[in-house]
């Protein structure tokens, strides 16, 4: 193919078609994820009512879990202690009418010897450029 042949104006314009579409792909994905959660809200807290009468059920799914998801790197024996202390995992989207990619996953906890907050917070922030941070809720050390 000789230059002469390609035409890259066209091509310039192709590709910022493309672009823009991309961005309706990406909107429509955002409306849907936000739609989903708002749905499944209702179910996600009666779940939660239910497993978290369940004595012992988040420190057992972690630990028949954490090998197959490699927890293992993550979490040590030692941790073992306060995951018993464990009642409560939650994961809701905090700012779902403006960014439904923002998530935060809340650990409840029973009293315990390492800490006095009963709820630890973990957030991850979805920025303007697609980048994830992520911030947290500082427990007062017990």
């Amino acid at each position: 193919m000789t230059e002469e042949m390609v035409d890259h104006e066209a091509i310039q314009q192709h590709i910022g078609d493309l672009a823009t579409l991309e961005k309706e792909f990406d909107a429509l994905e955002v409306q849907i994820l936000r739609d989903t959660y708002n749905r499944h809200l209702p179910l996600f807290r009666k779940r939660d009512a239910i497993t978290s009468r369940i004595n012992g059920f988040w420190p057992l799914v972690l630990e028949q879990t954490s090998s197959m998801l490699n927890f293992d790197e993550y979490i040590t024996p030692e941790d073992g202690h306060l995951f018993r202390s464990l009642c409560s995992m939650t994961l809701s989207r905090p700012d779902v009418d403006n960014e439904p990619r923002t998530i935060r996953l809340d650990f409840t906890f029973e009293e315990n010897d390492f800490f006095e907050d009963a709820v630890l917070a973990k957030t991850f922030v979805f920025g303007k450029s697609g980048e994830m941070s992520s911030r947290c809720r500082s427990p007062s050390l017990g």
